[in-house]
C-alpha cells in the first residue's frame, strides 16, 4: 500500500466514524437500570400519587389519603393518614391545597400546609362517583364520569358551572384554555374552555374498540395508553388530530407518565417501562421493572424517582440508575481504534520508504 493510499485510507476511516457516532443515537446510549429502592405497604390499595418537595400524597382506594415523607425513598414514613370513608381514586396537590376524589364522597378539597395535620376545607358532592381530577387557576375539571366544570375560586364552596353529559370521560387534562378530555370507549375530544360555562369542541379523534385509561403531553404530541397498546397523536394543530404511528409492542398499557424526555408507562399489568421519546419517530425501550404479580395503577416521577402505586403492595419507589450500552461502546471504541491503526499505518510506511531511500551524496 502507498503512502498516499493509506492516508486517504485512515480519513475515510475517521469520516465514518465520526459520522456513525454522531448519527445513531444507539451506539452511546445509556439504558435505564430501574430498581425497587423503597415501599409503604400500609397503602394497600393505593391508586394514584403526587410528590412534591419530598412528601408524597396518595388516594388509598377505600382506605382514604396518606401523606408520607419520602425523602429518605428506601424508608417512606407516615406524616398522615385521613380515612374518608368512600373509595379515594385520584389526588392533586399544588399550593399546599391537595384535591381528591372519591367514589361515595366527591371532590374533597384539604389545605396540607402541615402536612402532619391535613384541613378539610371545602367539598363537593353531586351524587355520582367522581374519579378524576385536573386544576387550573380557579377551575376544576372533574369525570364522575360526565365532565363537569368547577368554579373553585372559593374553596370552601366549589359549584359548577358546566355539564355534559354526553362526554364520559377516563382522564383529562387542562393545559391553559385548553381541555384534553380521554373517552374510555371513544379516544379523545379538545376543548376550547376560554369560556368555561361553554366549552367549544375544537375537534376529536374517535377511535371505537379499544379501551383508553391515562394521557400524557409532551410539547406537541399527547400520548395515550389503551389495552391495544400506546397511542400517540400530534397536537401541533388541535383543529387536526393526527395520529402517529409507534413501535412499542403492542401491549396494554395502564398508566403514564414523562419527565426529561423520558416516557414511563405500565404494561402488562406489571412492567414498568422507560421509553426515550427524544425523537418520536423512532421511540425506543431504555429500562424495564418488572413487579411480579402486582397492578401498577399510576407513576408519577420527581427527581428522578419514580413513584409507583401497586394494588395490593401499596406505594413502590423505583430508582433510576444508568447502564451503559456494551453494543455501543464496543463501536465506539471500534471506531476510535480504527483511525489510530490507519495513522500508525502511515508512519510505518513512511519509516520503511526512508530505510529504502539511497543515500546521496
Amino acid at each position: 500500500m502507498k503512502i498516499k493510499e493509506a492516508v486517504f485510507l485512515s480519513f475515510i476511516i475517521l469520516l465514518s466514524s465520526l459520522f456513525v457516532l454522531s448519527n445513531n443515537n444507539s451506539v452511546m446510549g445509556e439504558e435505564l437500570s430501574l430498581t425497587k429502592i423503597g415501599q409503604f405497604e400500609e397503602c394497600y390499595f393505593a391508586f394514584d400519587v403526587q410528590v412534591v418537595n419530598n412528601i408524597a400524597y396518595i388516594a388509598d382506594a377505600g382506605n382514604g389519603f396518606w401523606i408520607l415523607n419520602v425523602s429518605n425513598s428506601a424508608e417512606p414514613t407516615e406524616l398522615s393518614h385521613k380515612l374518608l370513608g368512600g373509595v379515594e381514586h385520584c389526588v392533586y396537590v399544588e399550593n399546599n391545597i391537595a384535591f381528591v376524589t372519591d367514589y361515595n364522597n366527591g371532590l374533597i378539597i384539604f389545605d396540607v400546609t402541615n402536612p402532619f395535620n391535613p384541613l378539610q376545607i371545602g367539598q363537593y358532592t353531586n351524587g355520582n362517583a367522581i374519579s378524576f381530577v385536573d386544576i387550573e387557576n380557579d377551575l376544576a375539571c372533574i369525570g364522575d364520569p360526565f365532565l363537569s366544570i368547577l368554579n373553585i375560586s372559593d374553596l370552601a364552596l366549589p359549584t359548577e358551572i358546566y355539564r355534559d353529559e354526553d362526554l364520559p370521560v377516563i382522564d383529562l387534562i387542562i393545559k391553559e384554555d385548553i381541555l384534553f378530555c380521554l373517552e374510555l370507549f371513544q379516544g379523545l375530544t379538545v376543548l376550547n374552555i376560554s369560556n368555561p360555562a361553554l366549552p367549544v369542541v375544537i375537534d376529536q379523534w374517535i377511535s371505537a374498540g379499544p379501551l383508553y385509561r391515562d394521557i400524557e403531553i409532551q410539547d406537541d404530541v399527547i400520548f395515550i395508553a389503551s389495552n391495544v397498546g400506546l397511542k400517540a397523536l400530534n397536537i401541533s394543530n388541535l383543529a387536526n388530530l393526527q395520529e402517529l404511528v409507534l413501535d412499542t409492542g403492542g401491549n396494554a398499557v395502564r398508566s403514564l407518565d414523562i419527565s426529561d424526555n423520558l416516557l414511563y408507562l405500565s404494561e402488562s399489568d406489571e412492567n414498568l417501562i422507560a421509553f426515550n421519546i427524544t425523537d418520536i419517530d423512532s421511540i425506543e425501550k431504555v429500562g424495564q421493572y418488572t413487579e411480579s404479580g402486582g397492578v401498577i395503577n399510576s407513576i408519577f416521577v420527581s427527581n428522578d424517582v419514580i413513584y409507583t402505586t401497586a394494588e395490593s403492595d401499596g406505594l413502590i419507589i423505583i430508582g433510576k440508575g444508568s447502564s451503559t450500552n456494551t453494543t455501543g461502546l464496543n463501536l465506539y471504541f471500534a471506531f476510535l481504534i480504527l483511525p489510530i491503526i490507519g495513522v500508525k499505518m502511515v508512519i510505518q510506511l513512511k519509516r520503511r520508504r526512508k530505510i529504502r531511500e539511497p543515500n546521496t551524496i
